[in-house]
């Protein structure tokens, strides 16, 4: 008796928690394609891309907010899928001070690079072939229609090869 239902609360966690590997409904191994891109002048070079097992934060697909947004196209040009990203022009240490105007007041300022090293991640999908980035301006609203874009400008296309990955 102790030994079934020691099986069975063994069954209920591997359900809950999931099979080790991060299998995914298919049975395919589910990936996040990283990309480690340098932005300067508002373009971006792709240094370095690698494949890695695991599976992306729902946080990071959507970034609310966020000036900077990327679309995953496929080879024939079709629409994989879309995300956000932070701004990388912005350090990731913020600096404080005192405010010389009102003493005892901390202010709080965010550096800007002129050009900064980060990573992209994606999901992995193997037909992915290029992503377009793009930046909205402040107070607008990004979306795809029809792979027609709205409110947001082009700032740079990254070819991608998954043969080149590491």
């Amino acid at each position: 008796m102790k030994t079934t239902v020691f099986l069975l609360i063994v069954g209920i966690l591997f359900l809950a928690v999931g099979l080790p590997g991060d299998v995914s409904a298919k049975g395919q191994e589910k990936k996040i394609v990283f990309l480690n891109l340098t932005m300067e002048d508002d373009g971006f070079t792709l240094e370095k891309i690698y494949i890695r097992p695991g599976s992306l934060k729902e946080k990071s697909l959507k970034n609310r907010g966020s000036q900077f947004t990327y679309v995953m196209l496929s080879r024939d040009g079709d629409l994989i899928g879309e995300g956000a990203f932070k701004d990388p022009r912005v350090n990731a240490r913020r600096l404080e001070y005192e405010d010389p105007h009102v003493p005892g007041a901390i202010r709080k300022i965010h550096v800007l690079e002129e050009t900064r090293r980060f990573v992209l991640r994606l999901p992995y999908h193997e037909d992915l072939a290029r992503v377009d980035l793009f930046k909205t301006p402040t107070g607008s609203k990004a979306r795809v229609q029809d792979e027609e874009t709205v409110d947001r400008v082009k700032i740079g296309s990254i070819q991608i090869n998954l043969e080149d990955a590491k």
